[in-house]
Parts: structure tokens; sequence; C-alpha cells
């Protein structure tokens, strides 16, 4: 769920038991009006009886027609009596001046006050009625007045149940909406607590370079779309990692072929001439600094051109291959062999004097005199002119060294090839 609908719930049960509060203290107000009201109506009851038994003392006090005499004060009481019955019939004509003398009456008025009193039985003095009347209004006034009290007691039993029962369902519903919302805010900050520890525990692997973690969260909210997100950059990063791995690996390759490119004869597979030079010149420095000697051999193919011309090119590099490989089956593990350019090849050895130099270059020679050379349809038997040189005080650099070398070469050549120069005693 997302957090944002969680939040909604939470927002909304909160809400709810706020109006059930609200809503059990207006309808406990409610109740309480209601009994107020019905109690305010049986004080009104009590009220009209007891105004029902003073009326009812004034109506008897003005039954005598003696009362009728215009001589006669009337009380207040009376003149009241008089006024409400004279109103309320019709034919009565009564004047009364203001101090309270009847001054105008009629035989209606008293006809009226002696039929109202007709209807009691065995009653035919004033004092008689008035003692009659006031018993039963009495005891009528009582009985209301009794009923009217437990009429009130009934029904402030039954509002004040009314307003227990509601009370106890509303403050049942309260306590459970309440316990429900806390209970629910507890549960959703331990699990926000725990997705926000797996996503700092998953953050904190790939920042210690484990790019294969990945952030597992149970609930589907805004927290696990956070984890997907990491995961997916996560994925991405070690993709990345493993192509920059795989990257660096091909540069490495690639540095390391240039590198044999750079110093290696792509043809032959010996050295070329710029590794020449910087290797001569580290060998030939540690040799002058440690007092050892050192030689070197000018190697070149005699009559290579009409091979190339006769046989072509092709075959003439399939030679200069053959011959890389046999002078290098002479040589030593610590010597250096480098195609010096064309058919000429460059031998350094180190630790070595003129005189097993010469051994070395006899060595070759030979080698070649006991080989044929070619491919499967042509064979052809090729010579060799070596110059020997030797490092000494006056040849103390590379560039002087093969100079010597390569003159001593020519001086084979026309000596008439296939030989080492110089030999041990033209030296």
């Amino acid at each position: 769920m997302k957090l944002a609908v969680r939040l909604k719930i939470l927002s909304v049960l909160s809400l709810v038991s706020l109006l059930l509060v609200l809503g059990y203290l207006v309808a406990s107000n409610y109740l309480f009006l209601s009994l107020k009201q019905k109690q305010k109506t049986m004080h009104q009851v009590n009220v009209l009886l007891s105004e029902l038994t003073v009326n009812a003392d004034l109506y008897l006090e003005i039954r005598d027609e003696e009362l009728l005499n215009t001589q006669r004060l009337l009380s207040e009481r009376a003149k009241k009596a008089l006024s409400d019955l004279s109103s309320h019939s019709s034919g009565v004509r009564l004047h009364i001046d203001s101090i309270c003398r009847i001054i105008e009456s009629n035989e209606a008025l008293l006809n009226q006050i002696s039929s109202s009193f007709k209807s009691i039985p065995n009653m035919n003095g004033s004092a008689a009625v008035v003692s009659h009347l006031k018993a039963r209004l009495s005891n009528a006034y009582i009985s209301a007045q009794n009923d009217a009290t437990t009429l009130s007691d009934e029904l402030w039993v039954e509002q004040l149940g009314i307003i227990q029962l509601w009370g106890m369902t509303l403050a049942l519903l309260i306590v459970v909406s309440i316990a429900f919302v806390i209970y629910s805010h507890i549960n959703f900050a331990n699990r926000f607590k725990r997705a926000v520890a797996k996503v700092l525990d998953g953050l904190a692997n790939i920042r210690d370079g484990d790019l294969k973690t990945a952030i597992n969260l149970e609930q589907n909210d805004e927290l696990t779309d956070i984890a997907r997100q990491i995961n997916s950059m996560a994925k991405n990063l070690n993709e990345l990692t493993v192509s920059k791995t795989e990257l660096e690996a091909q540069i490495m390759a690639r540095t390391i072929e240039l590198q044999v490119e750079t110093r290696t004869d792509t043809l032959t597979g010996v050295h070329n001439r710029r590794s020449l030079e910087r290797v001569g010149e580290r060998e030939l420095n540690m040799a002058l600094r440690y007092g050892q000697t050192l030689s070197m051999l000018m190697i070149d193919l005699d009559g290579f051109k009409p091979v190339n011309d006769t046989y072509g090119h092709s075959f003439g590099d399939i030679v200069l291959i053959q011959a890389a490989q046999t002078i290098a089956t002479e040589l030593r593990d610590s010597d250096f062999l480098a195609r010096y350019g064309g058919e000429e090849f460059t031998v350094i050895l180190p630790h070595t004097d003129f005189r097993s130099a010469y051994e070395t270059a006899e060595r070759i020679r030979k080698a070649f005199e006991c080989k044929l050379f070619g491919d499967s349809e042509h064979r052809i038997q090729q010579t060799i002119s070596v110059g020997i040189a030797e490092m000494s005080e006056r040849e103390a650099t590379l560039q002087e060294l093969i100079e010597l070398a390569d003159k001593r070469l020519y001086q084979a050549k026309n000596k008439g090839r296939n030989r080492s120069y110089p030999t041990q005693q033209e030296n």
C-alpha cells in the first residue's frame, strides 16, 4: 500500500474518532435538553393544577347572588373570576368600576353562576359546595402531582438509561477506534523504520562496492519504488563496471599488442629496429657500467634480390621468416635478435667477447649452409655474410658499434660472401 494512501486512511480513522467524540457530546447534550424540557412540562402541569385550584376557589367565592350586590366591594379574586365568566358566556352583561363594585349586571349572569352548581347533588349551601369542590380538586391535584412526579422519575430513569447506553456504545467505539489508530501508527512506524534500515544497508553495500546487492521490501509503497530504483541503479553500475573491466582488459590486451607491434617486426616476428635501439642502449650502458664485454653481429642474406625477382616477394617473405627462425635457434636466451631492415638482421650478444662472437657467427653461417629455404614448390640454398664488432673504447655508443658491424659486413661481402668477418687472425 502506498504511503500516501496509508496516511489518508489513518487520517480518516482519526477524523472518525473525533466525529464519534463530537457525536457523543451532541447526543448527550440533546438528551439532557430533552429531559430538561420534559421536566419543565411537568412543572407547568403542576402550576396549572395549582392555578385550577385557586380559580375554583375564586369561582365558588362568587357563587352566591349576594356577591352581585352593587353595593358590595369585590375582592380582586372575585373581580377576576366574574370577568372570566362574563367573557366566556354569551348574553352575560357585567360592568365593574375602578373600586371593584358591580355597576351593572343582568339575570343572565346570575343564571350562569347558579347553573354551574345545579349538577352537584345534595349540595345546597355554598360552604358545602366549596368544601366538596375543594376536596375533589385537592385530591385531583395531589393525584396529578403524584402522577407527574412518577412520570418525571420514569422519564429520568428512561433518559438516563438511554444516555448510559449511548455513552457506553460511543465510548466503546471511541476506545476501539483510538486503539486501532494507535496500533496502525505504531505498526506503520515500525514497518517504515525496517524498510528505511534495509534501504540504508543496501546503499551502504553499494557504497562499499557490492554492486550485486538487492534491496527487497515486503510492502508495496513509495519506499519499494525507491528500492527498485536503487536496485536498477546498482545493476546498471555493475554492468558498467563489468563493461569497464572488460574494456580495460581489451585496452590492456591491445596495449600489449601495440607494444609488441612497436617492438616486433610484423613479418618475421623478431624485434624491429626501434626495439633494437632501446634494448641496445640499455645493454650497452650496463656493459659500460659494470665493465662487461658486449659484441654485435650484422647478418645479411647473400644475393637476396634475385630471389625476389625470380620467385616473387611472397616467396622472399617465406625465406626471410625461415632465416629469422634459423638465426634464433642458434642464439642464447640472453641474446637479442632484431630485423635491421630488408634482408639484414642484427644480433646483440651480452657478456660476449670477439672470439665467442665469431664462434656464434660461424655457427649461424654453417646452419644456413646445411638448410634449404622456401615452400613446397621451390626450395633454394641461402647463404649469409656476417660482420662482427666488439664494444671498445672507440666504439662506446650503440651507433658507433652498429656502424662498425655494418662496415665489416660489407667487407665480408667484398671478400666473396658466405663468410664471417673479421676472422680471429684478421681481428
